[in-house]
């Protein structure tokens, strides 16, 4: 809905007022430190919409400008989120995040994941949450990492691979046992985590 409005709207209205409202509700201060993965991806919307809008003042990660900086906000916002696992399965910041990611640079993807998410999400202490919220975003990599892979394929020059099997680590094994044996899991979420090992397995 929010998207639909945004493209019946003129930028100068973005600019005298739906900017600076949204700026003061998202509390924009510190870095990038206070922003969630729904905020950032609103803020993305306006973003795609309207380029100027908003400028130079929020994070140079947030909108591709240092790649690096992305990961590590990315990384922040996912350890901080508390939505249910439904609705995050379901929302459109997690394919626009990376999206992002691919769009930013070769080889981040594989940043993002193995030096971010992997050892955090996916270690021996983390909530069960915090696991089935791993696998959504593994899910999600691997898949955008097969595309890289396939235009590698028609670039044989490009130095910088990326290979799908980057990702599965050993954490991805030990979480995909540990989930799959819990009595309490879903039918959904076991075959989510089955789905990922299978483009491993499949390969």
């Amino acid at each position: 809905m929010f998207s639909t409005h945004l493209q019946a709207t003129e930028e100068g209205e973005v600019k005298a007022h739906l900017w600076p409202a949204l700026r003061e509700a998202l509390d924009l201060g510190g870095g990038g430190g206070s922003l969630t993965l729904e905020k950032a991806w609103l803020l993305a919307a306006v973003h795609r919409r309207f380029p100027g809008v908003p400028g130079e003042e929020l994070p140079s990660g947030l909108f591709g400008r240092d790649g690096g900086e992305l990961c590590r906000l990315a990384a922040r916002w996912l350890a901080d989120s508390s939505a249910p696992l439904h609705v995050m399965r379901r929302h459109p910041g997690l394919p626009a995040l990376v999206r992002a990611l691919r769009r930013a640079g070769r080889g981040l993807l594989r940043e993002f994941w193995v030096g971010h998410v992997d050892p955090t999400a996916l270690a021996a202490e983390a909530s069960r949450y915090r696991m089935v919220l791993g696998f959504t975003v593994l899910k999600l990599v691997v898949e955008a990492a097969e595309k890289e892979e396939e235009e590698e394929d028609d670039d044989e020059g490009d130095d910088e691979e990326v290979e799908v099997c980057d990702f599965l680590t050993a954490n991805v094994v030990r979480s995909a046992l540990s989930c799959l044996s819990k009595v309490e899991s879903s039918p959904e979420e076991d075959k989510l985590i089955l789905d990922v090992l299978g483009k491993f397995t499949a390969r």
